[in-house]
């Protein structure tokens, strides 16, 4: 049995504060896809117009076939997005 909050990382979310973190705006999904959670993001510029962006992806109870239910396995995936600066941004 795996602990409740690892099916509450969803979605992944990237958001912008203006003010060392007191406030947060421009709340955008970088993730949502039903029956996954998500955990242990980085973030790298790659140049001042680039960010490289990776995230491990794990299936949630809602997202596993009945083979992995039975064998209690998750699908595990490290993700990788490449995203302008900018769409954090729009």
């Amino acid at each position: 049995n795996r602990p409740k909050h690892t099916q509450d990382r969803f979605p992944l979310t990237a958001a912008i504060s203006q003010d060392e973190g007191k406030t947060w705006g421009r709340i955008k999904h970088v993730d949502a896809t039903p029956g996954f959670t998500y955990a242990y993001t980085s973030l790298t510029f790659l140049t001042p117009k680039t960010v490289l962006l990776t995230y491990y992806s794990s299936s949630n109870d809602s997202g596993k076939t009945q083979g992995e239910l039975e064998t209690g396995q998750r699908l595990i995936s490290l993700k990788l997005k490449i995203l302008p600066v900018q769409w954090f941004y729009k």
